[in-house]
């Protein structure tokens, strides 16, 4: 509020009064009753308008100010300014190779894993009698490499004189797309230009929550999961669900009426845990998919997360490069930016792995 010479304002005041009355109050009759000459000193020095709304409009009037929120009364004097921060995207969370799965870097596109599928059988014998024959049986899990890439074009000028770095923010973005499309393969994929994922395995083992129409999970659901995958002589260490199950599951109490999720103490680190074990969360497991006649349905994986393979092409990992040659971009001064990772996986075990399909909240 700007200072004020209280005679000069009170004189010049009264000699505008006369002629802006009718613009304060047209049908006010005599105006210059109704300014109170002590209402309009307070005001005028920054001590308020309570109970002044004509002493206010009239100062208003009389004492017409600059100001930044209109643009021809000084607002174009006003920059706006721009953070060199970009907010991001709220996107899903890949979660398999936080999971601690095998890394093999392969150097060329196909790698063939010998397996053992079935052991020697032992026999008792007597003193003096031949002991029975048997044999080994092999099989091999085949991984081959298959691309996954990301393209964008973007202006040379624009790559020159934006802040912040528009190259960096398209080499991050692509990075997470690429990310969160394999991490889908990995779980759903179908195989074929794409890994077969979990779900589509045929050698891992499934159930359908209240067969054929998807149920609410249960306490004795998780358990029979990790009964089916020990009665496999293999072990387990995460579970993986959509936050729509978490919610779900986070309500069951066990016998004893203790909730049977544990949350984890972000400040340390410690992930949430169901029945002992962590749980990593992604909304790209869906809970649209179609179990009878209920489309709401969704899954949870529970497996070792180490025998999980995951073979990428050595020395290369994601591959990043940009050019102004591709299509026309010579000719529109424009760069295309590109991403490639070449990738396959699988399960080195599938005992140890299960899948709870039909999940219904």
């Amino acid at each position: 509020m700007p200072k004020i010479d209280i005679k000069k304002t009170v004189s010049e005041t009264m000699k505008s009064l006369a002629v802006r009355k009718s613009t304060l109050d047209p049908d006010a009759g005599n105006v210059e009753n109704k300014i109170s000459l002590a209402k309009y000193i307070r005001g005028a020095s920054g001590r308020g308008w309570e109970d002044a709304d004509v002493d206010k409009s009239l100062y208003c009037t009389v004492n017409k100010v600059l100001t930044e929120g209109t643009s021809t009364a000084g607002g174009f004097l006003v920059a706006p300014e721009y953070s060199k921060d970009l907010i991001g995207l709220l996107e899903a969370k890949s979660v398999v190779r936080q999971l601690g799965p095998q890394i093999l870097p392969i150097n060329s596109d196909t790698i063939n894993i010998p397996r053992n599928t079935d052991g020697s059988t032992a026999y008792w014998v007597d003193e003096d009698t031949a002991t029975t024959e048997s044999d080994l049986t092999f099989g091999q899990l085949t991984l081959v490499l298959k691309g996954l890439g990301a393209l964008v074009r973007t202006s040379n000028f624009l790559l020159a004189d934006a802040s912040p770095a528009i190259d960096a923010l398209i080499r991050n973005d692509m990075m997470s797309k690429i990310a969160l499309l394999e991490d889908l393969a990995f779980l759903f994929g179908t195989g074929g230009d794409q890994p077969l994922g979990l779900y589509n395995d045929p050698d891992i083992s499934s159930v359908i929550l209240g067969d054929p129409n998807g149920a609410a999970p249960t306490v004795d659901n998780l358990y029979d999961a990790m009964y089916a995958i020990e009665a496999n002589n293999a072990s387990y260490n995460a579970w993986v669900m959509n936050p729509r199950t978490k919610n779900t599951l986070r309500k069951l109490k066990d016998a004893n009426g203790q909730y049977i999720w544990q949350m984890g103490d972000i400040t340390k680190g410690e992930p949430d845990t169901l029945l002992g074990l962590p749980v990593k969360m992604t909304t790209q497991i869906p809970i649209t998919t179609t179990c009878g006649v209920n489309a709401d349905c969704s899954h949870i994986f529970l497996g070792d997360w180490s025998e999980f393979i995951i073979a990428e092409r050595a020395n290369e990992g994601l591959k990043m490069a940009i050019s102004d040659e591709e299509g026309d971009s010579f000719a529109k001064n424009l760069s295309a930016i590109r991403g490639v990772l070449r990738v396959d996986s699988g399960a080195r075990q599938p005992g140890a792995f299960y899948i709870i399909n039909g999940v219904r909240a």
